[in-house]
């Protein structure tokens, strides 16, 4: 099957390239600059990635795919690696997308093309095109596609090389009879794994001047948290890796963050997805102290409107909620907590140590450390965490170099440790490159990179 690229016939269904806008401290975002990009997908396992039909229309864009041309007057030459995709009549230069084919494709060993599905229409540089391709995709299976081009003058397309705007299918699904609703999945039971999770983007793609503001090129693109796209994709990475739960950074009521949390609860229960979900107080490590009757006050709001969600994650039927904390905080910030959690909120607590945290009197439910600059570090009886890297973007020195092997190893010691939390530090941290989601620089062929595939296998 193929499909055209001249401008002539009518197109059903328009991708645009998603954007966000507006600024904050630590909440910039990033814009960049476009070629044009071919809306489509070949080769998918459709019965795996299809959204299954609901009472109501849904819609999922599913991208991350190899893709490669070829050319007719280099019949042995393969295109794989390139960062743009070319279509051409003179000489013939074929687009083709598909698993697996970006190292072995050439013009002298590509699959024969069937029959024309669909047209492109008149379109523009710096934008995306569109092609209705959902006669071969309506049904599972898979499905190969190819790009020709009717005239002699050559057009130039984003690859999946590319750092934005890779080819993407945008897959509707129509309405359905309604699907008996399925059950909640259960809560986790100890070591629960987690990792520290960050919905910031697209604004902390840029910062401090710098955009992007990491040191890698994300599988997923320099993408945006509140896309529902993005979501599913991350609930499927953190459930490969083997997490019982996210960490999920938390600002504040009203903050954009908290404005985000509904979404994120809802493509949870949405996709049947185990993963669980706790927030990460950051404002207790960041500014000045909250106040007891402040802390009680993001408690209540919290248990209000979140902890009852199945998807909310709960130890012993108390709804968990994590504490960043400063260097200077101490056995005070224990007691502010203890006098806020009180038996009308009832929340398992679990606080950063600091150094004398011991010998506090009033001990909350658990400890964690967050220290992305070290390898691993056990918290015995409470926690061990580990990290794949820690540099922050800019001029600062790299204080943890990303070893695979040493973050192999670390696993191993965590999952051998029996600690009750096991956590990884940090799933999508981009701006100080401790990310174990996956990356051009370390992709692998699970398509969710060589760190979670360390934490599925356990470190082995």
């Amino acid at each position: 099957m193929w499909f055209d690229d001249e401008p002539e016939a009518r197109v059903q269904r328009v991708q645009r390239a998603r954007r966000g806008g507006g600024t904050a401290s630590r909440e910039p975002w990033h814009r960049a600059s476009l070629r044009r990009s071919l809306v489509v997908i070949a080769v998918l396992l459709l019965n795996a990635l299809l959204v299954t039909a609901e009472a109501s229309a849904a819609t999922s864009t599913l991208e991350r795919v190899a893709d490669t041309y070829v050319q007719a007057d280099r019949p042995t030459s393969n295109f794989g690696k390139a960062s743009t995709l070319r279509a051409d009549n003179s000489p013939i230069t074929n687009v083709h997308l598909r698993f697996d084919v970006e190292t072995i494709t050439t013009y002298a060993t590509a699959p024969a093309i069937g029959p024309s599905v669909g047209t492109a229409t008149r379109y523009s540089a710096q934008a995306y095109v569109a092609v209705d391709v959902t006669t071969p995709v309506k049904n599972s299976g898979p499905v190969s596609l190819a790009l020709k081009r009717s005239s002699s003058t050559s057009n130039a397309y984003n690859s999946r090389e590319s750092t934005s705007n890779r080819p993407q299918l945008v897959v509707t699904t129509s309405a359905g009879p309604p699907q008996p609703p399925q059950p909640p999945q259960a809560q986790p039971t100890f070591p629960i794994r987690a990792a520290f999770y960050y919905p910031w983007f697209p604004e902390a793609w840029n910062q401090s001047g710098i955009s992007p503001f990491t040191n890698y090129h994300p599988s997923l693109g320099f993408y945006n948290s509140a896309g529902d796209a993005t979501r599913d994709a991350h609930l499927r990475a953190l459930e490969y890796g083997k997490f019982n739960a996210g960490i999920y950074s938390w600002w504040g009521q009203g903050s954009k963050e908290d404005a985000r949390l509904p979404g994120m609860l809802t493509r949870t229960t949405a996709t049947n997805s185990p993963v669980k979900w706790a927030l990460y107080h950051e404002r207790e490590g960041n500014g000045p102290d909250p106040s007891v009757a402040q802390v009680a006050s993001d408690l209540d709001y919290i248990k209000s409107r979140y902890a009852s969600d199945p998807a909310y994650l709960k130890v012993g039927g108390k709804p968990v909620i994590f504490v960043y904390a400063d260097p200077a905080d101490g056995c005070g910030m224990v007691d502010r907590w203890h006098l806020a959690n009180d038996p009308t909120r009832d929340f398992y607590v679990v606080l950063k140590v600091f150094g004398s945290y011991r010998t506090c009197a009033g001990q909350p439910e658990s400890w964690h450390q967050y220290a992305p600059a070290i390898r691993a570090d056990r918290q015995t009886s409470f926690s061990y965490s580990v990290s794949p890297e820690f540099d922050l973007t800019g001029p600062e020195p790299q204080r943890l170099p990303r070893d695979l092997t040493a973050f192999r190893d670390a696993v191993r010691q965590m999952v051998a440790s029996g600690e009750p939390w096991q956590l990884v530090t940090t799933f999508n941290e981009w701006g100080e490159n401790s990310a174990a989601e996956s990356a051009q620089e370390w992709s692998s062929p699970s398509g969710f990179g060589q760190y979670l595939d360390a934490l599925r296998n356990n470190g082995r």
